[in-house]
């Protein structure tokens, strides 16, 4: 191994060492990441391509996770809102619906004495279940859609614009679209999951995703390990 640290002129590298606050009187440390095989009689030019393949496939899903979080989180409001929605609209559809000549409701009965305090140590009763009238709880339905119409609103100004992609700047993927590699559809690790290997059956195929390539109806398709 041969280190090489170039510098003008001597003064010129002791000043680098020094403002980097080395200490000169310390050796020379190197630290080096390697990668080795398990075999007793391995393939290197096989094992070689492995690591430099996985490499690629972990940077590339590291790229499609830029904003996933944010945009699985987005994903996740807007299903509730959609939801909230239906209901709010079923619930009003409904009550509109009621005969306006319906007989009216029951008078509230009449209130109970306070019950008498508990002791300490002994668990209070549950308290008996409140009836609530159809406008107040469709008012309550609706603020309940306004609220996640608010979040919806924040989710997206967090978010941001939206990305432009250009080759230095990464915009990321849905999970949908850009799983992780080494995970199956069902969430079952593959083979390869611990040490990131891109062999043929040590990662994931995912080509049923919404990102395969083939587009002809009588491409066969490989379904998820």
């Amino acid at each position: 191994m041969v280190v090489l640290i170039e510098a003008e002129s001597r003064k010129a590298l002791l000043e680098m060492l020094v403002a980097s606050g080395r200490d000169l009187s310390d050796e020379l440390r190197v630290s080096v990441n390697y990668t080795t095989t398990k075999s007793q009689n391995p393939d290197f030019e096989i094992a070689s391509m492995n690591c430099a393949i996985g490499e690629i496939i972990l940077e590339n899903y590291k790229r499609d996770q830029i904003g996933q979080e944010l945009q699985s989180e987005l994903k996740v409001l807007t299903d509730k809102l959609t939801i909230k929605q239906r209901q709010v609209e079923l619930f009003d559809r409904t009550l509109r619906g009621l005969s306006a000549y319906r007989p009216p409701n029951a008078p509230s009965p009449p209130e109970k004495p306070p019950l008498p305090s508990t002791p300490p140590g002994l668990l209070a009763p549950p308290t008996p279940p409140r009836a609530v009238a159809f406008d107040i709880r469709l008012q309550e339905m609706r603020q309940e859609q306004s609220s996640l119409e608010k979040a919806v609103e924040d989710k997206l100004s967090e978010i941001g614009g939206p990305c432009i992609k250009s080759a230095t700047n990464f915009c990321g993927r849905t999970y949908e679209a850009a799983p992780n590699p080494w995970i199956s559809a069902d969430g079952t690790p593959c083979a390869g999951y611990t040490t990131e290997e891109a062999v043929e059956g040590s990662f994931c195929a995912h080509w049923g995703s919404p990102v395969r390539c083939y587009s002809n109806p009588n491409t066969p398709t490989l379904h998820t390990t």
